[in-house]
């Protein structure tokens, strides 16, 4: 854990007012899409997010957002 407080990979771990809204917004994501169940994170579920967010960025540094 860091010195701020948070894990690693990003999670807060004092509660949902430590999180900006953005974070917020992702966690309502994961759950829509989750289907209301609480999976387990898999390395190749945060490699398959991350590739798809990096070529997002990519997409949008070429053609605008």
């Amino acid at each position: 854990m860091s010195e701020h407080g948070r894990l690693g990979f990003g999670g807060a771990t004092e509660g949902m007012h430590d999180l900006t809204e953005n974070e917020r917004a992702w966690i309502e994501f994961l759950r829509l899409i989750s289907n209301g169940c609480d999976p387990a994170l898999r390395l190749g579920d945060v490699q398959l997010l991350r590739r798809l967010i990096q070529r997002r960025h990519r997409y949008v540094e070429r053609h605008g957002s």
